[in-house]
């Protein structure tokens, strides 16, 4: 069956489709934050109550409803600083100690970008901004929420940031200080000064504080192609990169344009989800490596099921003991969890006649380990899913389709997004 999402066979048109099927206009270019419900100067209305349709419709896309009452409130979520400023990509990001860092991307005074962090304190205030990228205006551009920059939060005021940088080559910067100051970044990619498609990189680090970088790497490829591809990995210790091709001995090429997922598992395991190619499918498999960081071979998650002939944009997401992903082999977009490789899987939830799933799921940044919060993004609006395994609910409803990024705060949670290329954020009280 013919899949209703749009499919393009390379990268560059799947950056121009990305963007406009999510409704969002202007969002090609960089927007300026826009704190509207936080700073109550501009708060958005209080979303629709759900009709009778709208509600039936949510109980019978594949996942229950166990919503909880919200309040859509007007407090400060201390980021006022960054009204005045242009700002591209926002996203959360937190630490096992409860810390709150946002992280964005400008442009740079004549071409290229920056990246930057700022620490929320306890007193709900946002730090001055540190720039992550050594050298000025070397972060790449692009629109798409998959190609955004990877934020990792360790131990100790652990961070590593990794990034596309301009020229396609992969670069990562490590802070000591909890963001206060950064390292010089370095090349995770061994053929630095050849330019090849690269990018959809994401990053973990361990208790030891190794951080484990892995990417797209089209670097064998035709110039100019973003396939064939290889799932590239690094290991960055004491300054030191060790790179490795997970993918070398297989023949089919990955796919080029769905992001992948690094996470270190509660028992050391290194794990990479990545979509991957082979006899007309695109599915999601897995690559784990022990404590001795060996990889093993890379394995479905699954049983074949997504005939394409291009890349749909669209990566996995680990989360816990368990891997969840997209796919529409059966004409409707889904989200699909499975712990293992044996060919188990569960469906969370999938598209109906009224709502539509719009971009991967995303994890809420503060929400707990045995209770986990995903912003999943849909149209005409998104939901927050909770649980753990292979177990989801919907817990609320009505999330603006703006919203890219979550983070819980003392029982508030905190939505950041953009909307017709102006950036909002917005403030709700959940009743758990």
């Amino acid at each position: 069956m013919t899949p209703t999402i749009p499919i393009s066979p390379t990268i560059r048109r799947s950056l121009r489709a990305a963007r406009p099927s999510s409704g969002v206009r202007g969002a090609g270019r960089f927007a300026t934050l826009l704190v509207c419900a936080a700073l109550g100067a501009c708060a958005p209305a209080a979303p629709a109550a759900e009709t009778a349709d709208e509600s039936a419709a949510a109980a019978d896309d594949g996942a229950a409803t166990e919503t909880v009452a919200v309040e859509t409130v007007a407090v400060d979520t201390g980021l006022g600083f960054l009204r005045d400023r242009e700002v591209y990509l926002p996203q959360f990001a937190g630490g096992p100690d409860g810390s709150l860092y946002i992280v964005w991307r400008e442009p740079a005074a004549r071409r290229g970008g920056n990246l930057f962090i700022s620490r929320r304190t306890e007193a709900g205030v946002f730090e001055p901004a540190v720039r992550i990228n050594d050298v000025e205006g070397t972060v790449g551009g692009g629109s798409l929420d998959e190609g955004r920059a990877a934020v990792a939060v360790g131990d100790d005021g652990l961070i590593a940031v990794a990034w596309t940088a301009r020229g396609s080559h992969i670069r990562a910067a490590i802070s000591h200080d909890g963001g206060a100051s950064f390292a010089p970044s370095v090349n995770l990619n061994s053929d630095e000064g050849a330019r090849a498609y690269r990018g959809f990189v994401d990053i973990a680090v361990d208790a030891a504080g190794v951080a484990h970088a892995a990417w797209i790497d089209a670097r064998f490829a035709p110039r100019g192609a973003e396939e064939p591809a290889e799932l590239f990995y690094a290991r960055i210790e004491g300054g030191e990169v060790t790179e490795i091709n997970l993918t070398a001995d297989q023949v089919d090429s990955i796919c080029g344009c769905c992001r992948v997922d690094v996470d270190v598992r509660g028992d050391d395991r290194l794990v990479i989800a990545f979509r991957n190619t082979g006899g007309g499918y695109r599915d999601i498999f897995r690559i784990e490596a022990g404590a001795d960081r060996i990889f093993g071979e890379a394995a479905r998650l699954g049983p074949p099921m997504w005939e394409l002939n291009g890349c749909p944009v669209i990566g996995p997401l680990n989360v816990g003991e368990v891997t969840l992903w997209s796919e529409a082999s059966t004409g409707k977009r889904r989200i699909l969890v499975a712990a293992g490789t044996d060919g188990v899987y569960e469906v969370v939830i999938e598209d109906t006649e009224e709502w539509a799933i719009e971009r991967p799921p995303r994890i809420v940044v503060g929400s707990g380990v045995a209770d986990t919060m995903l912003l999943l993004p849909g149209r005409p609006a998104g939901k927050i899913l909770r649980g753990t395994g292979m177990t989801w609910t919907i817990a609320v409803e009505n999330i603006p389709r703006w919203a890219m990024s979550a983070a819980m705060v003392h029982g508030r949670l905190i939505l950041l997004g953009d909307l017709d290329g102006e950036m909002h954020a917005e403030t709700r009280i959940l009743d758990f």
